[in-house]
């Protein structure tokens, strides 16, 4: 399917409709100008031509317009619609005011008051072809670098999967690896990489480092088996990653004190963007001792996990039905904008197995509180954990 949309001339979007049966045209294309308070100064040009100018505040009109219509549009929230977008050359979106239209250099709205140079986001800059790494002038714009090779499995993590895929629905929760297979398949041709249950090889610490968001819907883990434990996949709620300073400048980036062993995922078909049927991940790490606390007032969960050194930090659970209880915590490393230590929360299944049930992080609060987490950590021996 990427390349049906990729190759197209371009895609028809019906961004106001909720479903297949509502049709794509609105009643009539009229913007937003209506809706605002302008101020009209009219006018007698030569040959008494009537001439009408029409001031208003473009600030209070230019957020609402792309965002209101296409971005928080019905089609938007679909989970499938996302990768046919973004492989779409261009794209014409029937709002329900008006039309709109979007390539890889600009974005435009049928009245003419959207006119945005799109060349430099990173939506754009993921397809275009060749990477460069220095400034270009076209038309006498400059374009900020596109968006290197090296960067597109973090920015796929943070923007693609964190942003705008994990908060959109799904009719069918089976289909959370399958409806972004082909964006997955188009980024791998870009920059060969390994790619697990909806994680890229090179990245995949980085990868592992996601926590759920809990601010639209409760934190949720799929009922039927669809990805393994420590991939975004498994979540049926919304995901995020918690320190995202890493994805953007070196020097603040998580500086990992585990490593991999081995990370493998069963196929369900021959396609390895697909569904999977089963995965492991083995990791070289320091595993502590810990207990989860979960206070519950009326429909708010706060959920902390103490180490037993005392140190405690908030508990991002994969699932608000987790029990509270003794769990462990597998360090991940040092976040270095947060200056946090990141802990992947793991326990026991029912099935004797190792999976992931949360993540946190503990705050470095002072040099004292510092040191003597490092001291408790260099005292912790290294040990393999294959987590399912």
């Amino acid at each position: 399917m990427h390349r049906v949309y990729s190759q197209a001339c371009f895609t028809i979007a019906a961004s106001a409709s909720s479903g297949s049966d509502l049709g794509l045209f609105n009643d009539e294309s009229c913007g937003l100008k209506r809706e605002m308070d302008t101020v009209s100064i009219s006018n007698r040009l030569p040959r008494r031509r009537k001439s009408t100018l029409n001031l208003f505040d473009l600030s209070m009109f230019y957020p609402r317009q792309w965002h209101d219509h296409v971005t928080n549009g019905p089609l938007s929230k679909r989970a499938w619609t996302l990768q046919e977008t973004m492989l779409s050359p261009r794209t014409i979106f029937y709002s329900n005011s008006q039309l709109y239209w979007e390539c890889r250099h600009t974005r435009q709205s049928e009245d003419n008051l959207l006119f945005e140079d799109v060349r430099t986001t990173w939506r754009s800059t993921f397809f275009q072809d060749p990477p460069s790494q220095n400034l270009t002038t076209s038309g006498g714009l400059y374009t900020r670098p596109l968006v290197d090779l090296e960067s597109f499995s973090i920015f796929c993590y943070r923007l693609i999967i964190a942003d705008e895929y994990s908060r959109s629905n799904l009719t069918n929760g089976r289909d959370k690896l399958v409806a972004v297979s082909s964006l997955a398949r188009a980024l791998h041709a870009k920059r060969p990489n390994p790619y697990y249950a909806g994680l890229w090889g090179d990245r995949l610490l980085d990868g592992l480092c996601w926590v759920t968001n809990t601010s639209h819907s409760p934190a949720r883990k799929c009922s039927e088996y669809r990805a393994p434990s420590w991939s975004w996949a498994s979540q049926d709620s919304e995901v995020n990653y918690l320190n995202v300073s890493w994805m953007y400048t070196e020097n603040f980036r998580a500086h990992y004190d585990c490593q991999t062993v081995r990370v493998d995922s069963t196929l369900q078909t021959d396609d390895p963007f697909g569904m999977v049927t089963d995965g492991v991940l083995v990791l070289n790490a320091k595993v502590l001792k810990g207990e989860i606390r979960v206070d519950r007032v009326g429909d708010m969960l706060k959920a902390e996990y103490y180490l037993e050194n005392g140190a405690h930090g908030k508990a991002h659970l994969d699932d608000d039905e987790e029990l509270p209880g003794t769990v462990f915590a597998v360090y991940m490393g040092q976040e270095g904008a947060a200056h946090a230590y990141l802990f992947m929360i793991v326990r026991t299944s029912e099935l004797g197995k190792t999976i992931r049930v949360g993540f946190f992080d503990v705050g470095i609060k002072t040099h004292e509180f510092q040191e003597e987490m490092d001291a408790h950590l260099l005292s912790t021996p290294r040990q393999e954990i294959v987590i399912w």
